[in-house]
């Protein structure tokens, strides 16, 4: 009757608003050097271990990020980081120390990245987790076989609601485009779209070729149940006048 009625207003608890909700598990989806790394394991990450805005949209709170990355040698992970931070405008960077953790090569074999994930995820507490990437995280022996990663996706359930409140798990993945309607979905097997609870796609956004070499994207959902990325967003990165941070800002 409570949730039937009038004055009832169901709202989650969100991370950055109208994007992230906590506690959902969303693939994110992007073509190769579209910057999906530095979105989301970097200014993203950095924005919630910080409460900094991001890409228009207030952070909820600061709160813990860990962020297991398979892709990035040591440099350009340092790279990233103060580009990040400086885009973001350089917050305290007690709060980056105290809230923003980056696993590097910690995982990526077959039959126990679970085990170290969970471990530090219990460890940590964190509200935001990505996975950095898929493929290189979880080692598949297929990347098209349902079964295998309805097995993944397990694990990362009761790895996400091992703790509480769970936090909310991104697992970033390669796009593929068809190349016969130009629909955009994930690489691999379709299960992760049915099973998880959203997915959303880093696009280029059509047009020229920028004289900066940066790539303008557009940030839209796949999938979205109750709560989450309902309005596509554009993106159009820059650099700062000092040429040491990216800004992300929205157009």
């Amino acid at each position: 009757e409570t949730i039937l009625s009038s004055t009832y207003d169901p709202r989650p608890t969100y991370l950055v608003d109208e994007i992230l909700p906590q506690g959902l598990l969303i693939p994110v989806a992007g073509d190769a050097g579209v910057g999906k790394s530095f979105m989301f394991s970097f200014t993203v990450g950095l924005a919630v271990a910080t409460g900094t805005p991001v890409l228009g949209h207030p952070v909820t709170r600061p709160s813990r990020v860990l962020v297991f990355d398979q892709e990035n040698a040591m440099p350009d992970y340092a790279q990233y980081l103060r580009w990040a931070w400086h885009g973001l405008d350089r917050p305290d960077t007690r709060m980056v120390k105290e809230n923003f953790y980056h696993a590097s090569f910690i995982l990526g074999q077959r039959n126990n990245w679970h085990t170290e994930a969970g471990k530090r995820v219990r460890d940590l507490c964190p509200s935001l987790v990505v996975f950095d990437t898929a493929l290189s995280v979880f080692s598949p022996e297929d990347e098209n076989s349902n079964s295998e990663a309805a097995s993944i996706v397990r694990h990362i359930r009761a790895i996400q609601y091992s703790i509480s409140p769970a936090p909310t798990i991104l697992v970033l993945m390669h796009a593929k485009i068809y190349r016969d309607n130009w629909e955009y979905t994930i690489r691999g097997a379709k299960c992760w779209i049915g099973v998880t609870d959203g997915t959303m796609y880093l696009k280029r956004a059509e047009g020229a070729a920028r004289s900066d070499g940066l790539q303008n994207t557009i940030l839209s959902s796949g999938k979205t149940r109750a709560f989450g990325l309902r309005t596509p967003i554009r993106i159009r990165p820059r650099w700062t006048s000092t040429k040491d941070g990216l800004v992300l800002e929205r157009v």
